[in-house]
């Protein structure tokens, strides 16, 4: 019961490091998304399950029961209904001709009232605006991450390259005045730096440019999530999503 255990979506961009084979993990940690509050409540077809929309940056399906089969009935109805599920208003093509683009990473619990599943919806197509991913990090935030948004990422805690430890003191360095002029291997984050001088100045503490930078780096997180919802979190994606829903079976 203090394990949960999940599935990286199995496609390019949305999945994560490792294609060749059914990837699970799984581990006591709690991760952010356990926590976040219910959205929305939904009527189930499906006996024996209660079925939510958490309030949650990216578009994710809660499903509670008491009984495993009843958990697994629902879930089923939502992942093969979203393999072929294609709405243009809102950039989701299921496929382009044998290519597949939509898929889910599938995360299980076990509490003291039953088990939960939680669905992450995903898409991997891509466009000229956005090459590497439409529903991917956005080319503005590959300063601090670009590799593949899988399931830990996704549910709230980002693993993170190990090239920011360094990278990440040297725009304090900019942010206390000590630097003044990025170094080649820096270019990367020259947008980034250049906004938070704008916003903070080069006379900062060591404390307060080490809290500007973590800041800085909790927001683009937070903005990546956002991008890789499928179902953005404004009024025309949750009513797309309801509509998605409802294809389940699942209704408001």
């Amino acid at each position: 019961p203090q394990y949960c255990i999940g599935s990286n979506a199995p496609l390019p961009i949305v999945g994560g490091s490792i294609l060749a084979h059914e990837h699970f993990q799984g581990g006591k940690h709690v991760f952010p998304m356990f926590k976040a509050p219910i959205g929305k409540r939904y009527k189930s077809t499906v006996k024996g399950v209660k079925v939510f929309m958490p309030d949650w940056y990216n578009s994710v399906i809660l499903i509670k029961g008491k009984k495993k089969s009843a958990v697994l009935k629902a879930g089923k109805k939502v992942l093969d209904k979203w393999l072929t599920y294609s709405d243009e208003g809102v950039g989701i093509i299921a496929a382009t001709g044998d290519v597949p683009h939509n898929t889910l990473s599938p995360i299980a619990r076990k509490t003291k009232k039953g088990y939960e599943l939680y669905l992450l919806l995903r898409n991997n197509r891509c466009n000229d605006e956005h090459p590497d991913g439409i529903f991917h990090a956005h080319k503005e935030y590959h300063n601090i991450k670009s590799e593949s948004i899988g399931l830990i990422e996704a549910m709230g805690r980002f693993i993170l390259p190990g090239r920011l430890d360094y990278q990440l003191r040297e725009i304090e360095k900019v942010l206390t005045g000590e630097t003044k002029k990025l170094a080649e291997d820096m270019k990367i984050h020259e947008a980034a730096v250049e906004m938070l001088v704008k916003a903070h100045g080069t006379s900062c503490t060591k404390q307060k440019a080490h809290k500007v930078v973590i800041a800085y780096v909790e927001d683009v997180c937070e903005n990546i999530l956002k991008n890789t919802a499928v179902f953005k979190r404004d009024e025309k994606g949750l009513e797309r999503f309801d509509r998605f829903m409802s294809a389940c079976g699942f209704t408001k």
